[in-house]
């Protein structure tokens, strides 16, 4: 497996230290982990962004109003259902 220093300051290193004891785990272990996770963060990230980007091309939004209603019930008694597309501008 191949290995990769990274310099990190002193603060962070002492909380990784205390995470992989507390977890019981190993330095490798733990940072393989984390960066796996980072890094999957990122492609699902990249995938809604992609989404985001075809839907935008249709040209079909929901308008702030709409969304701001939508938010702003949410958690009372009166919530609304998630709002739908309302602004067509193709």
């Amino acid at each position: 497996m191949p290995t990769v220093s990274v310099p990190i300051n002193q603060d962070v290193k002492d909380h990784l230290e205390k995470e992989i004891k507390r977890e019981g785990t190993n330095t490798s272990a733990f940072v393989s982990e984390a960066v796996q996770i980072h890094l999957d963060y990122i492609r699902e990230d990249r995938r809604i962004d992609m989404e985001r980007d075809k839907q935008a091309e249709k040209g079909e939004w929901i308008s702030e109003d709409a969304m701001t209603a939508w938010f702003s019930s949410l958690g009372t008694e009166n919530e609304l259902p998630e709002p739908q597309v309302d602004v067509f501008l193709k």
